[in-house]
């Protein structure tokens, strides 16, 4: 980690991280570089290594984690319903609000839901209209969630009924993420055109505040 002033109004944090399970040397690198102004806006810069004997992984992105409060979401991308890469013909793009709580769908077995492809921006916002706004570059696109359950909650129960709601909103940037498949049963695989394979990832992400009255 190492950080620097590169301007009088500017600073620029590197972060390095090598993700890898125990045992096992061979795993994913990261490198994060966050540029923050003055004005409190932060440019992410993620690139990601993934080694070509890995297998395919769910997603390259960033997990973010905001304070209790922040239940309004609003996004321009594909909407209103949860869309993925293999499930987003019905999802037309268009600006959206809607409440977090809203954004978990509860089926059977436990699982990610509420993801929106195509995001340009999205917000999240509390009952005073203060918040935090993310917005992909201009050309660029990323996939979005958020919901007040984390991703190894979800993992480890087995019905929606063994969840505990977090008061904090999970929220997810994702460069790509995988498809569901279940083209004609939920056993069904996943096509190879929309699986995360290895290889090298680079994204970014502008993140800054949002005040009452802001459009």
């Amino acid at each position: 980690l190492t950080a620097a002033r590169v301007a009088p109004d500017r600073v620029e944090i590197r972060a390095s991280a090598h993700l890898c399970a125990p045992g096992c040397p061979e795993g994913i690198d990261s490198r994060i570089v966050y540029r923050i102004d003055g004005a409190g806006r932060v440019r992410i810069v993620n690139t990601v290594f993934i080694p070509e004997r890995m297998p395919h992984l769910p997603r390259v992105g960033l997990e973010l984690t905001l304070a209790a409060g922040f239940e309004t979401l609003t996004w321009y991308g594909r909407g209103p319903h949860e869309n993925y890469a293999d499930r987003l013909r019905s999802a037309l793009v268009g600006r959206y609000t809607a409440c977090v709580d809203d954004q978990f769908t509860p089926y059977v077995y436990t699982s990610e839901s509420g993801g929106k492809e195509g995001v340009r921006w999205a917000a999240l916002t509390n009952e005073q209209g203060y918040g935090l706004l993310a917005a992909a570059p201009a050309g660029a696109e990323l996939h979005v969630d958020a919901l007040h359950y984390a991703i190894a909650d979800l993992a480890r129960s087995h019905h929606p009924y063994e969840l505990t709601r977090l008061p904090e909103t999970i929220l997810h940037l994702d460069a790509v993420h995988m498809g569901v498949g279940g083209d004609d049963g939920w056993m069904s695989a996943v096509h190879a055109e929309f699986l995360v394979q290895p290889g090298r990832y680079e994204f970014s992400a502008l993140l800054r505040p949002v005040r009452p009255g802001d459009d």
